[in-house]
């Protein structure tokens, strides 16, 4: 079995990716890609957190644009510091659309920053990931309640629209189509769509 992996370390994190396959054509470090653009193909990323040692591995399988996608914004995410959820929908939007890395770390990490996690914490008395905390936070008719619209982060929720508007215009017709298709993608759009009609 053929596998080659690289390594990105910062102070808190070792993040590794690893291709696995029969095929030893790949040389990841130098992003060269030898299967064909529909084949699949699997990645393992596994990330180290250096303070408690807790390991998390995620297997990515899809095609190469995807897994690719999908490698890079997990690692560029977990680097971050980004919470576990903001990394499960970046990784299901990229496994499905094969994204542009780059447009989708900004835009999710953007996104997680909507919401002051401290004061939203206190008004829903739990934590809850920056992700869920729009619908906590709506009425009957989609819009903020009154005392809910000082938790909007407005710097992020401006800096949350151009990198969804970045995302729409820079990608590809087949990215975008797929975006189209994909729910976590729509839910983003509609939470923006929301916050703009409430604030």
């Amino acid at each position: 079995m053929g596998e080659d992996t690289i390594l990105v370390s910062d102070s808190e994190f070792d993040v590794s990716i690893t291709f696995i396959d029969s095929d030893d054509s790949l040389n990841l470090k130098s992003n060269k890609f030898a299967s064909s653009a529909g084949e699949l193909i699997t990645f393992r990323v596994k990330v180290v957190e250096k303070a408690t040692k807790a390991i998390t591995t995620r297997t990515l399988t899809g095609n190469q644009e995807q897994v690719k996608s999908a490698a890079s914004a997990i690692t560029a995410l977990t680097l971050a510091d980004a919470d576990q959820k903001t990394i499960d929908v970046a990784q299901a939007i990229a496994l499905d659309t094969g994204i542009k890395p780059e447009l989708l770390v900004k835009m999710m990490l953007n996104y997680e920053g909507l919401f002051d996690k401290n004061q939203s914490q206190q008004a829903s008395g739990a934590i809850a990931s920056p992700l869920d905390i729009a619908s906590n936070f709506e009425l009957n008719d989609g819009s903020l309640a009154q005392n809910k619209k000082s938790l909007v982060n407005l710097p992020k929720f401006a800096y949350s629209i151009e990198a969804y508007n970045q995302v729409v215009r820079e990608s590809q017709p087949e990215v975008f189509q797929a975006l189209n298709q994909n729910s976590e993608f729509q839910v983003i759009g509609k939470t923006l769509q929301r916050l703009r009609k409430s604030l």
